[in-house]
């Protein structure tokens, strides 16, 4: 699955596009270590990027990162990657929609063309976290 094209379907129609970042995890411990984050998350109106996380694969682990400039701090989660890779997203957004989401496995996408953060668990399905700074 690594390098399998996906058929994505978004504002200007439907193209084929090639996952940068593809793992698996479970909601639970996504919601862990996000709330073990929460706090090194402030209101920062002055500089929007400190509201966001960083999400990389490391080996088959999914690891989250969050700064206040002074201090990084990291939390690593086991997972199942596919595919290597990396994005920034709004901390506060994938905080509310992995808390809404139900206790099953998760599913991570990013793709180039659009450089969106597609997420599935179960039949829910949110395609809109996108890295701050694109407009739609």
């Amino acid at each position: 699955m690594i390098g399998e094209h996906v058929k994505t379907f978004g504002k200007y129609g439907t193209y084929e596009a090639t996952p940068v970042l593809r793992a698996s995890i479970m909601q639970e411990n996504l919601k862990a270590a996000l709330k073990l984050l929460k706090p090194f998350v402030g209101k920062h109106h002055h500089l929007p990027v400190l509201n966001n996380v960083l999400i990389r694969t490391q080996g088959a682990r999914l690891e989250l990162v969050v700064t206040n400039l002074e201090t990084s701090y990291s939390v690593q989660i086991g997972s199942k990657v596919e595919s290597d890779g990396a994005i920034t997203v709004p901390f506060r957004t994938l905080n509310d929609i992995t808390i809404l989401s139900s206790p099953e496995r998760i599913d991570l996408l990013v793709d180039i063309p659009t450089q969106k953060l597609n997420m599935r668990c179960g039949t829910l399905c949110w395609g809109r976290v996108r890295r701050r700074g694109n407009r739609d």
